[in-house]
């Protein structure tokens, strides 16, 4: 695996686990008091996260982290979206997914 395409991965589940920490804060919200078992493994699963950042920091430019981290979290929104509430993504979204999709494989093509 070449020294682009393993950072590319971590930050791709960095956005997964950034997902599951929001699920955690939205739960933690819910509840009476903030202080709750959500609360915590809501922080530190991001603090989990930062560590990957900073690993990541040292392979990729930052514009580059951030177009995957967004692409990665705008892709599994859609599929929460999708599967889990149902929902439905007209061609307009779709058309702007692909086009997300096609950045990344620029981004890939042409770094240094």
């Amino acid at each position: 695996m070449n020294h682009f395409i393993r950072p590319l991965i971590v930050v791709i589940w960095i956005a997964f686990f950034t997902t599951a920490g929001d699920y955690c804060l939205k739960r933690a919200s819910q509840q009476a008091s903030l202080a709750s078992s959500w609360m915590a493994g809501g922080c530190l699963i991001y603090g989990a996260t930062a560590l990957g950042w900073a690993w990541t920091m040292r392979y990729l430019k930052l514009a580059t982290i951030g177009a995957v981290y967004s692409i990665s979290m705008v892709m599994m929104m859609a599929l929460l979206g999708l599967f889990v509430f149902r929902e439905t993504l007209n061609r307009t979204e779709v058309l702007g997914i692909l086009c997300a999709l096609i950045s990344i494989v620029l981004l890939a093509r042409f770094t240094e």
